[in-house]
């Protein structure tokens, strides 16, 4: 689709990989516990897109752990601390995906602390602001690969790093989340890192399948769902095999392009800042970001034309063709204010006009070129009426 520059929301499914799992379907259709025939001929598909994933994130099989989607794997890791006897601290980002921010306002409830760390204004998560918030009390941190909305870089790593090193010192433990959904087969990442505990990751945002994710665990996690055991008990419940099994080539795929797609969006990138900058009233979000800038995802860029309100240009866009997004997507249904825009202090007014435009590996320099000519064209007509 031509007009399509939302693939942070979801991204354009490859159809010979839907192919594949529509066929996975219909020819694996028994229950991987079977122990039948069937039954083990389905298990086998099931624990070949194992190995296939374990191969493309360069972690041990035993690690991947298969869920619905990047919710259901945030959801796993956050809520298993209400097994815990003791109720301490949760630190996260202010940034966080809803997926991780809403299932912590359950701990909050029950009785968690649960503190937000803001980024600095360029919209990143500095280690120290970080390091400041550790004591013995803390149980749980979390902290994002990519961010939804800007596309900035967290230094994941590096936090988890030093949350670590401050467990051992004091003699405790901290179970360190981090939310890859944004950057899985976009960013390089090591997703083996030890000083991480659980990873998640979901399908449809590197053209696979809906309907399935990933939830890498290197450590002991108690579920609150408990059912027939699969999936070593993290995540009890019949597979959804056509699509884990439609992941697994998808997310093959993207690992082996990588490269090629990002130097890709690269240009890509380039070539949208080049053209929006030159819109009257616009700014990039964050302001700092340069047109080369690595500290983000080249995927996704943020721009606002304030007074015009966002939702008001994403529909005028979306009726000539062109489909971006005002925001998360998931923030959007319950047409929230950007929790990321305000911890990063963006002026009110900004945020309110504040779109996110993302590419993906199918988008052409074509299609920037023409979207951004539309844009320019409505956004000066709605400046004009604003006066």
């Amino acid at each position: 689709m031509k007009g399509y520059l939302d693939w942070a929301a979801t991204s354009i499914p490859d159809p010979e990989i839907i192919d594949k799992a529509a066929s996975a379907a219909k020819k694996y259709f028994a229950n991987p516990s079977s122990k039948h025939s069937e039954g083990i001929r389905a298990k086998e598909l099931l624990e070949k897109s194992r190995r296939i994933c374990a191969s493309a994130l360069s972690v041990p099989e035993k690690s991947i752990t298969f869920t619905s989607g990047g919710t259901e794997s945030n959801n796993i890791a956050v809520l298993s601390l209400l097994r815990k006897k003791k109720k301490g601290k949760v630190l996260i980002s202010a940034i966080e995906h809803p997926a991780v921010s809403e299932p912590c306002r359950i701990l909050k409830e029950l009785g968690f602390e649960v503190i937000k760390i803001n980024p600095d204004t360029d919209g990143i998560v500095k280690p120290e602001s970080v390091i400041k918030h550790l004591d013995n009390d803390v149980q749980f941190v979390s902290v994002m690969l990519v961010n939804n909305e800007t596309g900035a870089l967290q230094p994941a790593a590096d936090i988890a790093a030093s949350v670590k090193q401050f467990a051992s010192e004091n003699r405790t433990k901290i179970h360190f989340h981090c939310d890859a959904v944004q950057g899985t087969g976009k960013v390089r990442f090591n997703f083996s890192d030890k000083n991480i505990d659980t990873i998640s990751i979901s399908s449809h945002k590197f053209s696979g399948p809906r309907g399935a994710g990933i939830l890498i665990v290197n450590t002991s996690v108690l579920p609150l769902i408990s059912g027939g055991g699969q999936e070593s008990g993290i995540r009890p419940g019949t597979e959804n095999l056509a699509s884990i099994y439609g992941m697994s080539l998808a997310l093959e795929k993207a690992v082996l392009s990588l490269a090629e797609r990002g130097k890709k969006c690269k240009k890509l990138l380039s070539l949208l800042y080049s053209h929006l900058t030159e819109i009257r009233g616009g700014e990039i979000i964050p302001s700092s970001r340069k047109i080369d800038d690595n500290r983000y995802s080249p995927y996704i860029l943020n721009i606002t034309f304030p007074p015009v309100p966002a939702e008001v240009l994403t529909r005028i866009m979306s009726d000539r063709g062109f489909f971006i997004s005002s925001g998360s997507a998931c923030s959007s249904i319950n047409k929230k204010h950007s929790d990321t825009l305000s911890a990063m202090k963006i002026d009110s007014k900004k945020a309110f006009s504040a779109i996110r435009i993302s590419t993906g590996y199918t988008t052409t320099e074509e299609d920037i070129e023409a979207f951004c000519s539309i844009l320019r064209e409505e956004v000066e007509k709605l400046l004009y009426i604003s006066r």
